[in-house]
Parts: C-alpha cells; sequence; structure tokens
C-alpha cells in the first residue's frame, strides 16, 4: 500500500525531499498542488529520484502540470 504526501502549496522543495527521507515505505506517492513550482527544474526532479532510490523506494507524483509530467516521464518517475 501506498504512501501518499499531500504538499502543500507553500511548501519548499528541501521540506519535501526531508518528508521523503523520512518515509520507511516501499511505495510513495507525491499529490502536488496546481501550481507548485519547486519541480520546474530537472536538477531538483533527479533529487528526488535520487532520494527514493537510495530508500529502496518506488515514487509517483499526482500533478495537473503537463510539462512536470513530461520531465517525470524522461526520468522514469510515473506521474498521474
Amino acid at each position: 500500500m501506498p504512501t501518499f504526501l499531500t504538499v502543500p502549496p507553500d511548501a519548499a522543495f528541501e521540506s519535501v525531499r526531508r518528508q521523503l527521507a523520512q518515509q520507511r515505505t516501499t511505495h510513495v506517492v507525491l499529490v502536488l498542488p496546481q501550481d507548485w513550482t519547486e519541480l520546474d527544474n530537472l536538477a531538483r526532479l533527479r533529487l528526488l529520484q535520487r532520494q527514493a532510490q537510495y530508500q529502496h523506494c518506488h515514487l509517483a507524483l499526482v500533478t495537473g502540470q503537463a510539462a512536470l509530467r513530461k520531465h517525470a516521464q524522461q526520468t522514469g518517475i510515473p506521474a498521474y
């Protein structure tokens, strides 16, 4: 069963990465706010991916941003 982390609109990228690091499950789904711009940077997306890989955790994103879904697809992160 995946753990769902709902990201608040005012959350900083680093706080989300730390929340991911604290998870002790094998599947985490980040539910992102509509206009959250902290993952507009491809490097930050890869940082999240590396954090999940380090923890042996499967990461997925739920977002309404088409550009973010495309970047996630490029990095191999499922995005819906």
